[in-house]
């Protein structure tokens, strides 16, 4: 037994396995078809030779599984452990110390008590993950039947909730502006629907390659439906938004508040962190952060700085508000105390586009 182990401890595999503080060689080379597990294979053959047990049981990629974890257990089964998972690593790096150590007596009693374990936790984390996957799978088919269901807003609806830019207008530039808005809405539909249906599809891959009667367990499985009353939070969110432009306002032409200009950048540069956009540029907003503020040209100052936001927003933004931006910026030449008006809608935008990329566009499932 000493030699076998010994033939293992001059392996490639094992040099992999402590070449490195990191897992990463040892999985990249167990992903060749040139696995070299001849040594691992010996050891095998001894141990149901010797303890009559029976071929098949014991593999070579275990034994490789139990040392990556005995080695790796943050990497391998994760750091917030309950009860199973604790008792599988402390049982992995015994089984590895052993193997470090020579010291193999009742080695075969420690392998098949660790596959019992292991089998048993994988069996109930892949019943676990399968029933992830299917609520997940019903939420996103939930959310397309409210998305296909919901009603339509009517003309009247789109002008009330967009007073600071629509009362001004004439009717021409009312119907205008009602089907900027109706289209940019359909784009964002379409949109919508097409990643949640994309990420329907990943679920479905996903549960196929955990079990091949994975439409089963859909049909099978019983959704929790739970309902999250959004109305209440809703309301004090946009009361809360509404507020805060009324107070921004107040800051900047009647109390002639200086701070609040840096204080918006701040906010917005953040908004713009959140995002993660690669390759924006907001040269432009850092040469300006710093300019010489006083209550005489807070106002321009706010025109300015509404000009150089919206020039970043049209990096990120839909073509479809083009011309809802143009409309802002038209406002803002008649006044700067539209300064507000512009932010609102340029800080909303980004809020509803930091929306969709979180929820609906990034990965929940890796293939």
């Amino acid at each position: 037994m000493d030699t076998i182990i010994e033939n293992i401890k001059t392996s490639l595999i094992w040099d992999k396995l402590h070449e490195s503080e990191s897992m990463d060689n040892i999985v990249e080379y167990l992903k060749t078809k040139n696995v070299d597990y001849t040594t691992i294979s010996t050891l095998i053959d001894n141990i149901t030779t010797n303890h009559k047990i029976a071929h098949g049981i014991l593999r070579p990629s275990f034994i490789v599984s139990i040392l990556m974890i005995g080695k790796f257990p943050d990497e391998m089964i994760g750091t917030k452990l309950g009860d199973t998972e604790q008792n599988i690593v402390d049982k992995a790096h015994d089984i590895y110390i052993k193997f470090e150590t020579n010291a193999m007596e009742n080695i075969h009693k420690k392998l098949i008590t660790f596959k019992i374990i292991f089998d048993e936790w994988k069996r109930l984390d892949k019943e676990n993950q399968i029933g992830l996957l299917c609520e997940m799978y019903y939420k996103y088919t939930e959310s397309i039947d409210e998305c296909v269901k919901k009603e339509p807003v009517t003309d009247e609806f789109i002008l009330l909730t967009n007073p600071d830019l629509t009362n001004t207008m004439d009717s021409v530039a009312q119907l205008n502006f009602i089907e900027q808005v109706r289209n940019t809405h359909q784009h964002d539909t379409d949109v919508f629907l097409k990643e949640v249906n994309g990420m329907r599809n990943k679920i479905l891959h996903s549960m196929k390659k955990l079990t091949p009667s994975y439409m089963t367990h859909l049909n099978n499985y019983s959704y929790k439906n739970v309902k999250y009353d959004q109305s209440v939070y809703k309301a004090i969110y946009a009361n809360i938004k509404s507020v805060y432009w009324d107070n921004i306002k107040t800051e900047i032409f009647v109390n002639k508040n200086c701070d609040i200009y840096k204080h918006v950048i701040a906010d917005y540069t953040g908004l713009l962190d959140e995002l993660n956009v690669s390759g924006l540029d907001i040269s432009e907003l850092l040469s300006i952060k710093d300019y010489d503020i006083d209550g005489e040209n807070l106002g321009y100052a706010f025109s300015v700085l509404c000009k150089t936001i919206v020039d970043i927003n049209l990096q990120v933004d839909s073509e479809n508000y083009d011309e809802v931006y143009k409309m802002v910026l038209d406002k803002l030449e008649i006044s700067d105390k539209y300064s507000t008006d512009v932010l609102k809608l340029c800080f909303n935008r980004l809020e509803t586009i930091k929306t969709i990329k979180k929820v609906y566009l990034k990965k929940c499932i890796d293939e």
